[in-house]
């Protein structure tokens, strides 16, 4: 697959995202009301969208990249990948949110940014899992999810209930270092010729 397919990818990804989270919102009749951000209903959104996010981009990775592992002469490669889906997930996000009358009003540059970083963030995280060890059972890659999540949570709060623009901003800056050591870490050839046939094939 081409980098522009993984692009697309993401775009995929996030509207699939986002149509399980409005059809469970509507099921356990949830609101994301930014001018309630502290009652119940308004939590368990929050939560509920990042555990929905998180959960497809790791079955969507996992499936994807593990049949291109096997195509790809380097690790670096394999994660360039998933940094392209982070990317065309981030951008839909960031499209959707510009055309939202409720956030449209409290969206600026930082904003853009911050949703650039957290979805390119845990796309570069699960990317980064794969090309390191390409022989992962799905089981083994889904205990991830709690560190993915915790990533995307984080940065909910930190947007959501931000008191203190000097932690968020120390967080995004913190996360483009992480995506830039994982990306100077990747430099040797997968090794796949270890790699069972029925975990390239799926």
């Amino acid at each position: 697959m081409k980098k522009t397919q993984f692009f697309m990818l993401g775009i995929i990804t996030a509207l699939g995202a986002l149509f399980l989270e409005l059809l469970f919102f509507t099921v356990f009749n949830l609101k994301m009301d930014l001018s309630r951000v502290y009652s119940h209903s308004f939590v368990l959104a929050v939560i509920l969208s990042v555990f929905l996010e998180e959960s497809l981009k790791i079955s969507v990775l996992f499936k994807i990249l593990k049949k291109i592992i096997s195509e790809e002469s380097g690790q670096k490669p394999v994660f360039l990948s998933a940094v392209m889906a982070g990317l065309g997930f981030s951008a839909t996000e960031i499209f959707l949110n510009l055309f939202n009358l409720q956030t449209n009003r409290y969206f600026f540059f930082l904003d853009i940014f911050g949703l650039l970083i957290v979805h390119i963030g845990t796309f570069a995280i699960l990317g980064y899992v794969l090309a390191k060890k390409a022989d992962f059972s799905f089981p083994k890659f889904a205990l991830f999810l709690p560190v993915t999540f915790s990533f995307h949570l984080l940065y909910n709060i930190l947007v959501i209930y931000r008191e203190n623009s000097g932690f968020y901003f120390l967080f995004l800056i913190l996360s483009l270092i992480l995506i830039l050591v994982f990306s100077r870490d990747l430099k040797k050839p997968l090794k796949n010729e270890n790699l069972p046939k029925s975990e390239i094939s799926l």
